[in-house]
């Protein structure tokens, strides 16, 4: 990421040139700025287009308990991934005792919400709720996640 910035603000000089106005360290400030700032916007525009896909799948709306099962357990598993990729970050670039407790938090959310979903009713009758409970827990460590992720792209 530092290797990309850097290249990217070297590119970015001759034409910040053109400014009589500034020195080249400030040119070069300017020009790094701009392209941080670009960078953070894409991540941020992946983490946002990523979160909540829990709410577009079919299995989210799904009167059958087991089409529902199915896929918020594909759903757990997969932030489970993203999890366990971000646990192996925290003990990388971004080794921090904050970051650290916020993938402990996100472990415990993770449990919290496999928990759930082996207390979810077979009936139809009491379904309807306890899906609904359990959409709002996947929603919520699906968010988490995302602002971790988020966290873990602007650190590097």
């Amino acid at each position: 990421m530092k290797r990309t910035l850097l290249f990217a603000a070297l590119v970015a000089l001759p034409t910040l040139g053109m400014a009589d106005d500034k020195t080249l360290p400030e040119r070069a400030s300017d020009a790094a700025a701009s392209v941080e700032h670009g960078t953070k916007a894409a991540a941020e525009t992946v983490v946002n287009a990523t979160r909540n896909v829990w709410n577009s799948t079919k299995a989210y709306l799904s009167p059958d308990p087991a089409e529902f099962r199915e896929g918020a357990e594909r759903k757990i598993n997969e932030l489970a991934d993203d999890i366990d990729q971000l646990k192996g970050e925290s003990k990388g670039a971004l080794a921090s005792r904050d970051f650290g407790a916020r993938v402990k938090s996100l472990h415990q959310q993770l449990a919290l919400a496999r928990s759930e979903l082996r207390k979810m009713p077979e009936d139809k009758k009491d379904f309807p709720d306890a899906r609904k409970r359990m959409n709002n827990t996947l929603d919520g460590l699906e968010s988490a996640v995302g602002e971790a992720q988020k966290e873990a792209r602007v650190g590097k």
